[in-house]
């Protein structure tokens, strides 16, 4: 199963050109166990970062997609920490 790595607590900020609107994300990685874990971000909207660590993605993360399949809500990501011992 992949797991999700946080490994610092430093958000970043991105501005949307159009609207002006300030956007907080964090960069994370996800680790499928291949060599190499592939980084991505995920959006901060409390600004409180997620602490360093492990987790898995929140159910509230996936949506139905029009095919009957799951796909990643890009806007409602949200991570939980994963029980230790996995």
């Amino acid at each position: 199963m992949p797991r999700i790595l946080v490994k610092s607590e430093k958000l970043v900020e991105e501005v949307n050109r159009k609207t002006g609107q300030v956007s907080l994300k964090q960069q994370c990685a996800i680790d499928s166990g291949g060599d190499y874990p592939t980084p991505f971000y995920i959006g901060v909207p409390t600004g409180k970062p997620y602490a360093a660590g492990l987790y898995d993605f929140a159910p509230s993360s996936f949506r139905a997609n029009q095919f009957g399949g799951i796909d990643l809500n890009r806007f409602e990501m949200a991570l939980v920490p994963m029980a230790s011992g996995k």
